[in-house]
């Protein structure tokens, strides 16, 4: 059974985007990341080992053109090994 313990959405430039990721990147590395929104927050123990998943879409929705999606996501149980696949170039 899947719980949402926590989803926002937010218009963002490139920039705030980009400063959003570098403060999530350096709460994980800290171990620990606490998101909120209005009175709602969730705390997260981020362990040493994690699953790095990265998935990028395209779709076209309308007269628009194609709709990009690029979803990064992180996933863990204890115990669980990683394997190295995914690189930043």
């Amino acid at each position: 059974m899947k719980i949402t313990l926590f989803k926002g959405k937010e218009i963002q430039s490139r920039s705030e985007a980009a400063d959003f990721f570098r403060q999530i990147a350096e709460r994980i590395e800290s171990g620990q990341v606490v998101l909120g929104s209005g009175t709602r927050e969730v705390s997260l123990e981020i362990p040493e080992t994690v699953k790095l998943e990265v998935e990028i879409d395209q779709k076209r929705k309308d007269s628009r053109g194609p709709r990009h999606k690029m979803e990064v996501e992180l996933t863990w149980y204890e115990g669980e090994q990683s394997n190295r696949g995914v690189e930043i170039r």
